[in-house]
Formats: C-alpha cells, structure tokens, sequence
C-alpha cells in the first residue's frame, strides 16, 4: 500500500532535489509546484513583473537567495515570493524596490537572513500559522516593517526594522504572537494622523502574546506602543523591553486584556547580586518612584498611558534590560506556547470556538445553544470537555470539527466531552475532515437524536486519513430515522459514509486502537463503523444497531489486516423487514477475532461475517456467532478463498458456515490439546477442541449429535469441502478450560445413567433459558451467569439499560414492570431473583429501597467514577414453602461508578457476602480496598 511510504509523513528518508534559478527563470513568474530546494545563482536588477516573481504552490519548498539581490524597478512589480503552500523556507535574499516584499499565504514557514530594503509592505503574514520570522533587515518601508493579519503563532525575532511609514510591527486580529529580541527604530516618520500609525509596535484585536525582549526607539508621532485589544479573553504580557526616545510610551484603547510585567519572577543580576522577581519594562522618562532597595526594580508603579487609558507597570526598571543579564543566559524565543490553558464558557465561547493554535482549551460549563460548532486548525491541540455539554437547539451543525484545506494536523486530542443534538435538526457529533496523525478521542458522550457522524471523518488526503488513532471509552448514540437516499449510510457511528480515507497505525503505537466503546445506532442502511482501510485493533466494544425496516452493516471495512477483534459483543437487530451484516470485508488479513459474540437477530438474514475476496491468515476462537437461520443464509459466508487460517472454539448457535471456494490450509481444531472440565459428567479430560455447530444434523443425513462422554460428538461435522474432526456436543460455557483440579468423585455405575441424564437435560434446559432471556458469554462463573439468567434485571437510565443489556442480559425491565413490590414496600413479597442496575437518581427501584443495603448510594457515596456490588437476602413468605431470593444491587455514584461495578460482577465466583466498592480507572475497573 503507497499509505507506508509517504517519506515526508511516515519518516521514510527523503532527499529533496535542487534546481536553480536565473535570470533566464525569473523574467516573468515563476511557479513551484515540486517541493524541493531552488537556488537563486546570481544577482538581478530592474525586474519588471506584473504580479509575483517566484509563487510557491507546494509543500517543503526551500528558496535559499544566496546572499544575491533582487530588484525590481521601483514601483513597478508586485510581491517577490507569494507563499501558498506549507513549510516554506525563504532565507538569504537582499531586495530593494518592490511593492511587497514576501507574501505568506500558509502555514509553517521560515523566513530568515533577509535584507528588505524600500519596499511597501516587505513581509505581510495572512491567515497562516507557526510563521517564523527571524534574523532579517528591513529599511525604508512605505508601509510597515511587519504586517500579520488574522495568523496566529507567529514569532518575529531578532530582526532589525527601521524607518517605516506607519508601524514598525503591526498585527491586527492575531492571537499568540511572540515579538522578542528586537530593534525597532523610526528616524523619518512621516504619516498624516495618529489613530493606530506612527507606532513601533502595533496590535489590534490581539491576545494571548508575548512583546519581551525588543528595544524601540525614536517613534516620534505615534509612540512605542499601539494597543487595542478589546474584549481580550486572554491577557497580553509586555515585558522585558527597553522604549527610548520615543514621544510617548503608549496609546491604548482597551479596559483589559495588557499586563506590563513578566507572567512569573525571572532569575536575574544587578550590581553583582541575584535575584529573583517578575520584571517589568525600561522606560526612560521613568525616574520615579525610586529604587530604594538597590534590586534594579522600581519600588512602585509607573503610570505608562499619556494617551488613552492608563495602565500600570508595577515592577519597572531602572536600567535596560540587557544590564541585568549576562550574555547567553536568556532563553532566546518561544516561538509556540503548547502548554497555553484557555477556558471557554458561554462568554467566550464565539471568541474561542476556531482555534488556530498549539493548547489546551477547557470548558468551564454547559454550552447549549451554540451556532457554529468549534473548528480546529492546529496541531498540538487538547479540547478538556470537562464532561460539559456542547450542543445546540437552533440549527444544523457540526458540533465539533478538525478541518483547514489541504493541512494535515498531529496531536490532537477531544475528552471528557458531552456532547448532544437535537431531534429536530440534523447534525453531527465529532467530524475530522483533515488528515490526522496521532488523534485521541477519549471519555466522550456523543448523542446524535438526528443526524448521520457520532465521529465522522472526511478527510482531504485520502493517503494520510487518520494515522494511529486512539478512540477510546466513548459513549455514543446516533440517530436517523430518514429513508435511505441512493444507497449512502444514514447513521455511522465511527467512520467515513463514502470513499477511499482510512484509519491506520503507521507508527506501531500500542495505544492505538478502537476500545471500550459503547455505541448504540439507529437508522436504515445504517454502519457502525466504517472505512476503507484499517490495521486498527478493535476490542471492548459494546454496539447495537438497530438497522429498522432496511439493511446494514456494524463493521465495515474493504481491506483489514494486521489487527484483532476481541472481547467485544457486536448486536444487530430491525423489524419486520430488517437485514444485515456484522462484519462485512473485501479482504480479511492476519486478523484475530477471539471472544466475540455476534448476534443477529434480524428477521430477513442477518450474517455474522461476510467476506468477498480472500481471507488469509485469519484465527477464530472463543466466538459466539448467532446468524439468522434461513435458506441459503448463512452466518459465516467466504465468498472468497479462505487460506492459512483457523477456525476453533467458537459457537454456531444459528445459521451455518458457507464457503464458496476451497479451504486451502485451514484447520478448525485448536493448535494445542487443552485440559478441561466437562461440566455435564464433571470429569477432567485433555484433548483439541473445535467448534459447536447448531445444525450439525444438517451434515450428517439428518442424524442428530451423540456425545462421546467427553463434550465431542461422535462423528465429526462436514459441510462441503471441509470438516470439524473435534465438533464439540455443547456450547462454550459447559467447559471448564485450563482446569488445574483433578476428576470429580464419579456416581457407581448404576447410577451412571442417570447421573449423566439428569445433569444434560438440567445443563440443557438453563442452555435454553439463558439464549431466551439473551444472556451475555463472558462471565467468570457459570453459577453467576445462570443468576443473571434467573433473574429479573431492572433498569430505568437508558445508558444502564444499554450497559445491562451488553454486559448482562437482554432482557431488562424498568421499574414500572415492579409496580407490586414498589406499592407494598416490601422486598419479601418477591417471588424471584431481582438485579437492579442504576443508583436512586435514575431507578425507582432503587430509589424505593436504597436505604435497605449497608451501604446506601449517593452522588457522594461511594464518590466519583465508583461503584458498588451489594446482596440483600430476602425471604418470599407468599405460599407455604418459605424460600429465599436475592436482591443485588448494582450502582455507582455516577454513569461510570455503575459501568465498573457491572464489569467486574461478570468477573465474580459466587455473590458476594459483604459489599464490594470498584472504581472505573482508564477504561476499566479496579478494586477499592
């Protein structure tokens, strides 16, 4: 697959190749569409273009000049270099007379070592990120020395800018700038007004940067400093600066949002002694107050506004900056701040929903209205939900969205978000419609009442797609009730609706998969998830598709290869005229599927695993497949060869395995013999194990299955071209694997018989109710599984329903089905087992008879994220044979306390006699001693 060797994304080496260029190249423009490195070779003058001379479409371009001038006839000629393309590098050219100078147009770019002489506008950043711009000259600007617009990370460092028209560095809506180390000098101003010209520095609508380190000098109309940062959801820090000889310190017409002193003290010498303090700027008509303690510092404010609003430098100066270091000891530039903190609340919501830079951005309260759902344009990005709620009630929307024209983004990650839609418009949940690498969803709820993406991607470079993902302990339930339009998906939960994008881990991150995943999805033709091309490892998943009166599909994947499916319970059910398919593929590759129970209950067909063209290396073991029982319909249907592969200890409850082409390879027997326990006769016995097959008379001329004695039949299952030499009797649970213990005591041989008889009708008939009542595989104990199986399971919280349902049984019932027990108020009037799931907020039942159990559930007991097992033994009085019943009682303080304690009741012996307290913990539970 060419998705490996992406050389400028995946690390595969890369030399890029080098061209020239001359006078015969760059008598008119010069287009790159090639990355590479262009030399200028030699020097020109009197270039006369009508609009850019050199236009960079590509990414990774370097132009290095050479130290060689570019000039143009004055006035004459347009831009020298229009950027529009990212990680750009322009360094050693010496221009003069051009209107403008270098025009970035995309982010990531380096210019560098440059001389700008009498030029209109010799750098003007628009609309781009992560500029750099460091070390250059510029004189003589007709207009400003540096423009940014609308960019944000930009750094503007160590360059020398003198004698400009308007300002020395203007940025106007720009956010997380870093302007530090310099020299900012005006010797010729001439403009018209004062307004916002005449500055050396300049910013507008701009928060969250940094001016540290800079000398500015000789602003004889406007002054050093031009602020106006209006409603500033984040403060700009002024610093470290030396402004000298100019006609006034500052001019600002904003209340807020400028703090003239460090953020935190700074470790500095004066007069030969250390300190430590936060430092503010140098002022040269500042002389007092004095500084009386001999720190360098000012004992007192100065006042720095003589025009506008005042402000305050509280820790001013008494020398230049540079006299309170030593040469080297300053840590030059920041040129990205990942560790920034932004919080956004209803306030600041409109101000922060793009977000265009490297940080952290927390919600600080439910956001429930919004209009526009939050963009992101940045790598190195954390969204902290702080489990608040982002939603709205007025429009259509996606509520979240990774997205910026041809960009591809790294390290992004969305957690603890709550995010729901409502049923009356139709939107998405989370959209990457960029290539991602390294994207983290984690301990999100995304509920979708209309709409089609829980996580949707879309993205631009169908190559890149998302690399090494992490999707991990989500919530989601998606929603669309519409017809089916020209065959497209209505409802995906994880996934692509149409084309070639894929999810895969190029960088063998371990963390890298699809895990502990709770998904609910409810529309026609609807997919749980999907893509074209996956090696993601998927397990703990927990779904239902509802796939209504039309098809689907829960996993679909045209290729998948190197990767697993494990420990999940993956559920398909529709009405009348419902059909689908679990797990569709092209191609299944080096894939293990193991502990796995698909279940179809759909009433057309319902096909456990389809596969069309090859299937190579694949393990099957410990599934549970439960297809629809149809002619010509089968469970687990290969289409094309099937080879190399293994297929052992999995259950075939319904419908059949059908391969249209010959096994090549293939055994259906496990690879080593396995000591078990036999639960029927409670002998111990070693042997290989293959499969138990519902149909089995289907393969032998209607002859039904005859036990060993050992849980095998007699005469192997054959379908076709292939046959199960050890097909067991029984299903899974009535086998004991690895057993350590020794053979139990035999009854004599008389009773033999009847000893073997009563237990395999007894096991049989609980292997009945339990497929009735829907239990769950998976549990440590066959004693707790047939307690789940014998009891009422209540319910009322549709996420512990849907949790109880997935780790306990299907059949679950809320409260109102308990109306006698709940009007009486006495548990001794139940006439059987009871398991209720879900605290006193969200379960009547609970709610009734709380205080009964030792320990009563609260918002604050057991605390947050736990939960508690509990038994109470009640006796049923309501006929003359006095018995016994249990009452157990599952519930946690919040959503996830209740989850914990639920998985780790699957992992009990035996009930258990005093309360049990379990803690959900990265995606599992723990212990709480």
């Amino acid at each position: 697959m060419c998705i490996f060797t992406i050389s400028n994304v995946h690390g595969t080496a890369y030399v890029p190749q080098t061209y020239y260029l001359n006078a015969e190249n760059l008598t008119d423009t010069y287009t790159i569409n090639l990355s590479g490195i262009y030399i200028i070779n030699c020097s020109l003058s009197d270039l006369n273009v009508s609009s850019n001379l050199i236009c960079i479409n590509a990414n990774n371009v370097v132009i290095d000049g050479n130290n060689n001038w570019l000039n143009s006839t004055k006035d004459a000629s347009d831009r020298i270099i229009y950027v529009n393309g990212q990680y750009a590098t322009i360094k050693n050219i010496k221009s003069k007379g051009w209107s403008s100078g270098f025009w970035i147009n995309d982010d990531d770019a380096l210019i560098t070592n440059n001389t700008l002489l009498e030029l209109n506008s010799p750098i003007v950043i628009n609309f781009a990120q992560n500029t750099k711009f460091s070390n250059n000259f510029v004189d003589n600007s007709s207009y400003c020395g540096v423009v940014i617009q609308s960019s944000s990370y930009t750094t503007v460092y160590n360059n020398t800018i003198t004698n400009f028209a308007t300002n020395g560095i203007q940025g106007s809506n720009s956010y997380y700038l870093n302007i530090s180390h310099n020299t900012v000098i005006n010797d010729s101003f001439s403009s018209g007004g004062v307004g916002s010209q005449g500055f050396g520095i300049s910013l507008a609508g701009t928060h969250g940067s940094t001016i540290a380190y800079n000398t500015v000098k000789n602003n004889s109309f406007g002054g050093a400093l031009y602020l106006n940062t209006g409603n500033s959801p984040e403060e700009n820090y002024i610093y470290l600066n030396n402004f000298i000889d100019n006609i006034r310190d500052a001019k600002v017409d904003s209340f807020e949002g400028n703090i003239y002193h460090s953020p935190s003290a700074i470790n500095y010498t004066y007069n030969g002694q250390q300190y430590s303090s936060v430092m503010g700027n140098y002022w040269d008509n500042c002389t007092n107050p004095a500084d009386a303690n001999g720190d360098g510092i000012r004992d007192g404010n100065y006042s720095v506004i003589i025009m506008g609003i005042q402000g305050n430098d509280t820790h001013p100066l008494v020398e230049k900056w540079e006299n309170y270091f030593s040469s080297g000891s300053i840590t030059p530039e920041n040129t990205t701040n990942k560790s920034s903190i932004i919080h956004i609340n209803n306030s600041s919501y409109n101000n922060n929903r793009t977000i265009v830079g490297p940080g952290t951005y927390i919600l600080d309260e439910d956001i429930t209205n919004i209009t526009a759902g939050i963009l992101v344009q940045s790598s190195d990005v954390v969204i902290d939900g702080n489990n608040h709620k982002l939603g709205t009630d007025s429009t259509a929307l996606d509520v979240l969205q990774i997205y910026k024209s041809g960009k591809i983004y790294n390290n992004i990650t969305i957690k603890n978000l709550v995010i729901e839609t409502p049923l009356n418009y139709k939107c998405n949940g989370i959209m990457i419609n960029s290539s991602v690498n390294n994207l983290t969803i984690e301990n999100c709820n995304i509920i979708i009442n209309n709409g089609t993406f829980g996580i949707g991607f879309n993205p631009n470079d169908a190559q890149n797609s998302l690399n090494s993902p992490v999707i991990n302990n989500n919530i989601i339930m998606v929603k669309n009730n519409n017809t089916n339009v020209n065959g497209n998906n209505n409802a995906i939960g994880i996934g692509v609706k149409v084309g070639n994008y894929g999810i895969f881990n190029t960088t063998n991150n371990p963390n890298s998969k699809i895990s502990n995943n709770n998904i609910t999805i409810i529309g026609e033709n609807s997919t749980v998830i999907r893509c074209n091309y996956s090696n993601i490892p998927m397990d703990n998943l927990k779904i239902d598709l509802n796939v209504l009166n039309n098809t689907g599909k829960i996993i679909r994947m045209n290729k998948f290869e190197n990767a697993y499916i494990k420990d999940s319970n993956l559920y398909m059910h529709g009405n009348t005229n419902g059909s689908g398919i679990i797990l569709y593929s092209e191609t299944l590759k080096d894939l293990l599927i193991n502990n796995t129970v698909f279940n179809a209950t759909t009433n057309i067909y319902g096909i456990c695993v389809y596969n069309t063209i090859v299937s190579d290396n694949i393990t099957l073991s410990y599934n549970t497949f439960n297809g629809v029982d149809a002619p010509f319909v089968y469970a687990f249907m290969m289409i094309g060869p099937i080879q190399n592969s293994n297929i052992y200890l999995n259950d075939f409850l319904a419908g059949c395995m059908a391969a249209y082409n010959p096994l090549v390879n293939c055994t259906f027997e496990s690879p080593n013999d396995i000591r078990y326990k036999y639960n029927v006769n409670d002998n111990v016995y070693i042997n290989k194990f293959g499969n138990y097959w519902f149909n089995f008379n289907h393969s032998q001329a209607q002859e039904n299955p005859v036990d060993n004695g050992k849980g095998f039949t007699t005469k192997p299952y054959v379908v076709g071209a292939f046959s199960d030499n050890y097909s067991r009797y029984t299903t899974l649970d009535n086998y004991v694997f690895n057993y350590a213990g020794n053979n139990t005591t035999k009854p004599s041989n008389n009773d033999n018989n009847n000893y073997y008889n009563n237990n395999h009708n007894s096991a049989k008939k609980m292997a009945e109710k339990a497929e009735s009542e829907g239990t769950q595989n998976g549990f440590s104990s066959e004693n707790i599984r047939n307690t789940v199986t014998n009891s009422k399971i209540i319910a009322d919280d549709k996420f512990d329903k849907l949790n109880a349902e997935n780790c306990l049984k299907e059949n679950i019932q809320d409260s109102e089905d308990m109306e006698q027990e709940l009007e009486l108020n006495d548990l001794n009037a139940l006439t059987e087992d009871v398991i209720v799931v879900g605290g006193p907020v969200v379960n009547k039942f609970a709610e009734k008879y709380n205080n009964k159990f030792l320990k009563p559930v609260n918002n604050e007991n057991p605390g947050e994220n736990r939960g508690l097992i509990q038994v109470l033994k009640v006796q049923d009085d309501s006929s003359q044979v006095v018995s016994s019943h249990y009452v157990i009682y599952i519930a946690g303080s919040d959503r996830y306390g209740t989850q914990a304690a639920l998985e780790y009741f699957k992992t009990l012996n035996e009930l258990p006699t005093e309360p049990i307290m379990v803690e959900w913990v990265d995606g599992g539970y723990k212990i709480v001693n």
